[in-house]
């Protein structure tokens, strides 16, 4: 029994952090997946940036940079630009969200969707 808890406890531990620059994410994955688009022509587009509050401009340069020192992101020089969200977390950190609202208007529903966990 004792030993079952501490494989437990070991792998627990592996997958369960206090910051998100605790992850270690797999780098360099050759993993890519294609977007069909309603219009096979679609154009990039670019959305308007929403101005920042003067408050969060530098939690979010802190939080931007320990996530590109993590490697959970990395720069881009896509011609796709869409605005970004800050929410406030219960700690008083904060949590950075994209705003793919548009995007999601120009692709194609996905015919095949995951099941729900009761199927």
């Amino acid at each position: 029994m004792v030993q079952m808890h501490e494989i437990i406890s070991k792998e627990l531990k592996q997958i369960s952090t206090n910051s998100v620059t605790d992850l270690t994410p797999a780098k360099n994955q050759d993993f890519a997946f294609k977007i069909e688009f309603i219009d096979p022509n679609q154009k990039a587009i670019k959305c308007k940036c929403r101005p920042l509050p003067f408050h969060l401009k530098e939690k979010v340069k802190l939080e931007l940079e320990k996530q590109l020192e993590a490697g959970i992101i990395r720069k881009s020089n896509s011609p796709w630009c869409f605005p970004f969200r800050v929410v406030d977390k219960p700690d008083g950190s904060i949590r950075i969200t994209a705003d793919y609202k548009a995007l999601n208007k120009l692709i194609k529903d996905d015919n095949y969707p995951l099941p729900s966990i009761t199927d």
